[in-house]
């Protein structure tokens, strides 16, 4: 069973499962390391992961639909402490996001 098949994202939502091995990344032609120069962990860093489900967009105050521009299959970047994560009804561990907290599209 799908998680898209179970749960249903609303207004500019994502599903998102993180992609695994995290540790160091390269985006295009930016290496994305987990370590500072120093030794030490970056307190806020990059955080990778693939959407399993949008929510079809918002409505503004003036009635105008924007939809949302990220589709499902996708893999995105997003800062650490982005969304809220939730256990779906198949005990998988995914986080809910907002369209507006991604900070870009990965090709992985």
């Amino acid at each position: 069973m799908n998680q898209a098949d179970t749960l249903r994202m609303i207004e500019d939502c994502l599903l998102v499962r993180e992609d695994p091995g995290q540790d160091d990344r390269q985006v295009g032609k930016i290496f994305i390391p987990e370590y500072t120069g120093k030794g030490r962990r970056q307190k806020e860093g990059a955080r990778f992961g693939t959407v399993l489900e949008c929510g079809p967009g918002i409505t503004t105050r003036k009635g105008a639909f924007i939809p949302v521009g990220i589709k499902p299959g996708e893999h995105i970047m997003y800062g650490q402490y982005a969304g809220s994560n939730i256990l779906s009804p198949t005990g998988e561990k995914l986080l809910v996001i907002n369209e507006s907290v991604v900070w870009g599209l990965t090709e992985n």
